[in-house]
């Protein structure tokens, strides 16, 4: 979700992206799910996700080819959205 709408909707400030990942929190309580593994913050969270990514994810092809595909279909459908007016 920060992804998205920090890439497709506006860039987000710091206490934007706080706000959203408490949020979310929140949220996964309601639906059952333990927030006692998640980081306490979003700067936590941050340093857990560039850990993953740098230490942990190996990358696999199909990953790049989904990634391209969903950034020049989102890309498309801003730019068809501005064009029109909406």
């Amino acid at each position: 979700m920060l992804y998205f709408a920090d890439t497709f909707v506006k860039r987000l400030t710091q206490a934007e992206k706080e706000q959203i990942y408490l949020e979310s929190k929140t949220w996964y309580r309601r639906y059952g799910v333990s927030d006692r593994p998640m980081p306490a913050n979003y700067a936590e969270f941050e340093r857990y996700w560039d850990r993953m990514i740098d230490e942990i994810v190996v990358a696999h092809p199909t990953r790049s080819t989904a990634s391209a595909t969903s950034r020049r279909a989102f890309r498309a459908r801003r730019v068809s959205r501005l064009r029109c007016g909406g």
